[in-house]
Parts: C-alpha cells; sequence; structure tokens
C-alpha cells in the first residue's frame, strides 16, 4: 500500500511539474513572438548590447532545454506508471529508459554548446538556466550512469524473463 501511495505522489508531482513547464514554454515563446514582431523597442529598453538574433537564439535554446525537460517527465511518468501495475521487466520500459538516457545526453549536449556559445560571446548573467559550472555537469554525468544501468539492467530482466517463460 505504502509502495502505490509513493507512486501516485510521484506521478502527481511529475503531472504538475510538466504543466508549470509548458506554461513556461508558452511564456518563453510568447516573449519571443513579442521580441520578433515589435523587437526594436524592447530592444531599446533592455540597456544590453546584444544583439536582435542573439537575444532569439537565447530563447530557442530555452524553449529547448525546457522541451526536454518535458519529454522527459511525460517518460518518467509513463515509466512510473508501468512500475506502479507492476510491469517492471518489459521491452516497453527498456525503451522508455533508452528515451530518459537519449533525453538526458541531448539536454548536457545542448548545456554545453550553450555555455560554449555564451562564454565565446562574453555575455554573462543571461538567466540562471545558462548557469552551468563543473557540479551541473557531474550531477548530469551521474543521471546518464543511472540512467544507462537502469536500461541493462532492465534489458537483462527483460531476457532473464524471456528465458524462464521458455523454460515453464
Amino acid at each position: 500500500m505504502n509502495k502505490k501511495i509513493f507512486f501516485n505522489i510521484v506521478i502527481q508531482l511529475l503531472t504538475f511539474i510538466r504543466y508549470g513547464l509548458i506554461t513556461l514554454t508558452g511564456l518563453i515563446m510568447l516573449a519571443l513572438l513579442i521580441l520578433l514582431i515589435g523587437g526594436k523597442p524592447i530592444q531599446n529598453s533592455l540597456r544590453l548590447d546584444v544583439p536582435l538574433p542573439i537575444i532569439v537564439i537565447i530563447l530557442i535554446i530555452s524553449i529547448l532545454l525546457v522541451a526536454c525537460f518535458i519529454y522527459m517527465a511525460t517518460i518518467l511518468k509513463k515509466l512510473l506508471i508501468n512500475f506502479q501495475t507492476g510491469t517492471i521487466f518489459s521491452t516497453e520500459n527498456v525503451v522508455y529508459t533508452k528515451i530518459i538516457l537519449g533525453t538526458l545526453i541531448v539536454w548536457t549536449s545542448i548545456q554545453f554548446a550553450s555555455a560554449f556559445f555564451l562564454s565565446y560571446l562574453d555575455l554573462k548573467n543571461v538567466s540562471d538556466l545558462y548557469d552551468f559550472s563543473l557540479s551541473d555537469y557531474f550531477i548530469n554525468g551521474v543521471l546518464i550512469i543511472i540512467a544507462l544501468l537502469a536500461k541493462m539492467v532492465l534489458e537483462k530482466g527483460v531476457l532473464l524473463q524471456a528465458e524462464n517463460d521458455e523454460i515453464i
């Protein structure tokens, strides 16, 4: 019973986070639209020596980063629902862990590329979304390793379960 309550709480939390991130993506898209439609007055009021295309690129990168989180939260919710119903060693869960692993790799790659891009342009204090440190990359590396291990364990479990089903 406690596992069921735990899974329900985590699934509801992921749903709440996902909707919050979707709202954030909508706000970023609205800012991008406003900037593209009437960007000159906004750019003049920013007091920054940053050209409009750079601001647009930063907003697009922000949308990509948040979209990765939304996608990962959606897949993680599906994986947890399978775990809640007792479906652990299935090919569907292996696919979900592969997707999570790929999303984490894409997320880290976007982080690295955007940090390189912003440092090349010598832009600082763009947003907390872009404040990457060595510990952020370390945490991403640990999450990638955990996702890789989970994928390997689930793949092995699916194979062992198939062998046991053949024997019986």
